[in-house]
């Protein structure tokens, strides 16, 4: 169960990283220049938060499709 626990972390720290690096190539490409830095941090985390939140819909998602699949060939 322990193993499973550091998997999930693991994975999660990965996922959240992604979604860092993407809001991050997202910002490089908007024109900042009128931008102040309080601005900024609020595109930003919007960006990370969009993403973020679009990956644990797609994770879930294919978690209740394999779900799906699984209980089928339980029958």
């Amino acid at each position: 169960m322990l193993k499973f626990i550091e998997r999930r972390i693991r994975v999660m720290s990965e996922s959240n990283l992604i979604s860092s690096k993407l809001a991050m190539l997202y910002l490089h490409n908007q024109n900042l220049s009128n931008k102040t830095p309080e601005e900024i941090f609020d595109l930003y985390s919007e960006a990370f938060h969009k993403i973020a939140t679009r990956r644990d819909e797609k994770f879930k998602l294919k978690k209740s499709l394999n779900t799906a699949k699984k209980s089928q060939f339980d029958l």
